[in-house]
């Protein structure tokens, strides 16, 4: 593709700290829309969220990793439950003050 540019060496080292992370990742400067976007291979796998390649780059692909998928489902899980009771108990509490 024309507008992406192949990241292979960058000032904070990124693009190899990356494939630390997952050694398929390769980051690319997208110039049609001005950020660097990160793909598995062949593959997309994200935007990187910041201006810049810096150390978040890196924190943001090991939090978002296939192999910390079950932690992040589990917190999604506990934060629905959490919400379920406080909506449970809102409803309740305002059935209770409308007798």
């Amino acid at each position: 593709m024309q507008y992406l540019i192949k990241i292979t060496s960058d000032l904070f080292d990124i693009a190899a700290r990356l494939k630390r992370v997952k050694p398929t990742y390769v980051v690319y400067y997208n110039t049609k829309f001005n950020r660097y976007e990160v793909y598995d291979g062949d593959s997309f796998a994200f935007v990187v969220p910041y201006g810049e390649l810096d150390a978040r780059t890196v924190d943001y692909a090991q939090t978002t990793s296939v192999k910390n998928a079950v932690k992040i489902f589990a917190e999604v899980e506990r934060n629905n439950k959490t919400v379920t009771k406080q909506l449970i108990q809102g409803a309740a509490n305002g059935a209770v003050s409308r007798l």
